[in-house]
């Protein structure tokens, strides 16, 4: 028979493993939704490579200061509608955007 310290660490022994399994699972969703992020990110790349061929075909430059405005414009009602700082908002177009640059280059 068990005393009542051993009781009460196989019972914590039985939680810590359910919140590991908890953490585990929450973690493998974050995994999943990052490869989702990057598909999305590969997908918007292909866009991109178009958009610098249109560009190239018609001598416009890759760089278009109205159209990236309106981008960073936009940062605070997509922070605002995902709860998300506007500075990280801002931070993830640019880095977006900077690798958008240099596809179209």
């Amino acid at each position: 028979m068990l005393n009542n310290a051993e009781l009460l660490n196989s019972g914590s022994a039985a939680l810590n493993q359910a919140e590991d399994t908890s953490l585990a699972s929450l973690r493998d969703e974050i995994d999943q939704l990052d490869e989702q992020l990057w598909e999305i990110i590969g997908k918007r790349a292909d866009v991109v490579r178009q958009i610098g061929d249109w560009k190239r075909q018609h001598s416009e430059q890759v760089l278009q200061t109205e159209r990236w405005q309106q981008v960073l414009q936009l940062c605070q009602t997509i922070a605002e509608k995902y709860g998300l700082s506007e500075t990280v908002v801002r931070e993830v177009m640019e880095a977006i955007h900077n690798e958008s640059v240099r596809i179209q280059s």
